[in-house]
This record gives C-alpha cells, sequence and structure tokens, in this order.
C-alpha cells in the first residue's frame, strides 16, 4: 500500500502543472476582440473597387445584368415571333435582336421537337462559352429562336450559326443568310413546306392558308357565270 506521503507529492506536482497552464480567458480567438474602426478604408486596402461605381471593376456579365434591372425590356412573346417574325422584328423598339436559324430538313426529322430544343442548349452553352449572351429557344422541329440584346452579341451568333454543319439557312428581318459556299437553301421553302405537311408539322392556320373553302370556290365560279 502506498504512503500518504506518496499521494501528497502527486497532489503538489499536478497543482504546480496546473498552475502553468494559461487562463481559459486568455484563450479565446483574438478576432473577438477586434473592433472594426473603418469599415471603408478596410475595403479599400483589399481592392475590391468603387463601392459607389456600380460600372467599374465589374464583368462583362454583370453589366448586361445591371443594364437589364436598370432599363427593364418588355418580355418577348415567343409565340408571336414564330407565327409572324417579320411584324414583330418590325415592331421591335427594344433593342432585342432575333434571329431564325433553320436547320437541315433532314437533320429536323431526326431530331423533332425535343432533339432541336437539346440542340438550341447545347448552341446556348456554346455561345456563352465564347463570351455570347444571347437567349436560345427549340420553337419548332429543326427550327431555333436566338434573341441578343446588344448589336456584338449579334455580330457573335451570326458567325456561330453560320459554322454549324447542321444549318439550313439564317433568317434575320426575312433576310435569308446561307453558309460560305451557298446562296441558296438545301430544301427550298415550298419543299420544306410540303414535307412538313406529310410530316403534320404545319400549323393549322397554314394548313387553312393554302387551301380556299368550299365557299369561296362557289362564289369565284358565280362570277365567271355571271360574266358569261
Amino acid at each position: 500500500m502506498l504512503s500518504p506521503l506518496h499521494y501528497c507529492s502527486r497532489a503538489v506536482v499536478l497543482l504546480g502543472f496546473a498552475a502553468t497552464l494559461p487562463n481559459q480567458a486568455d484563450c479565446r480567438p483574438s478576432i473577438l476582440e477586434h473592433t472594426i474602426i473603418n469599415a471603408k478604408a478596410d475595403i479599400r486596402d483589399l481592392d475590391v473597387g468603387d463601392l459607389e461605381d456600380m460600372h467599374s471593376d465589374v464583368t462583362p456579365d454583370f453589366l448586361v445584368n445591371l443594364d437589364l434591372y436598370e432599363n427593364p425590356r418588355p418580355p418577348l412573346d415567343v409565340t408571336k415571333a414564330v407565327q409572324d417574325p417579320a411584324a414583330i422584328v418590325a415592331q421591335s423598339q427594344n433593342g432585342i435582336t432575333m434571329v431564325f436559324a433553320t436547320l437541315l430538313m433532314k437533320t429536323a426529322e431526326e431530331l423533332l421537337k425535343p432533339g432541336t430544343e437539346r440542340l438550341g442548349t447545347v448552341w446556348k452553352t456554346k455561345l456563352e462559352a465564347g463570351g455570347v449572351t444571347a437567349n436560345v429557344f427549340g420553337v419548332d422541329p429543326g427550327r431555333i429562336l436566338i434573341t441578343t440584346q446588344k448589336p456584338e452579341d449579334f455580330t457573335g451568333v451570326r458567325k456561330f450559326v453560320l459554322e454549324q454543319p447542321e444549318l439550313d439557312w439564317l433568317e434575320v428581318n426575312s433576310q435569308k443568310i446561307f453558309p460560305p459556299g451557298r446562296n441558296a437553301p438545301i430544301t427550298s421553302v415550298e419543299e420544306r413546306k410540303k414535307r412538313e405537311r406529310e410530316l403534320g408539322w404545319l400549323p393549322a392556320q397554314e394548313e387553312k392558308k393554302s387551301k380556299p373553302s368550299p365557299k369561296k370556290r362557289r362564289q369565284k365560279g358565280k362570277g365567271k357565270a355571271g360574266e358569261l
């Protein structure tokens, strides 16, 4: 059995060791005791730019979003643009430029509407990677609508789209633009409409326009008979 003297000596050693430990209050992180005297001076020292100027020392994407926030545009009616692209472009005064990309008929039949939408997403990703800001919509099988806000973005879209191997033609303000080396579509507008009608893609309104009603035909016949 150990003697009481042994336990007393161990107690003295432990008490001496405890006395050498720092006070718990002294172990607190120094950041808790820091006082901010001049926040603006601290931020200026970090070289983050002028906090009062939202247009300097910012990225191009931030400037685009800031411009849209400060100068909101009316929302784009994609359905109206598809039905009458010439009218919507002519009446557009909000800085939006619209471009319609028509794919090769063979590609359109392979992709259909879902595949065209996926291709539009791929195009948008590639455009953004090249520094071009644009909205891309797959509106019909083999037809993609692209909108831009700035002239330099339109230039980038035009250059990019004309380089795509699946493109038949590009249309801007009702003017067709063809890839280098071509001045005509691979599939003419008439042939394309005929094929789209066979596939059931042609909108009902186009069908009505292409076929005169029986009433009109009867009226036309009566007019000729009266003249005789």
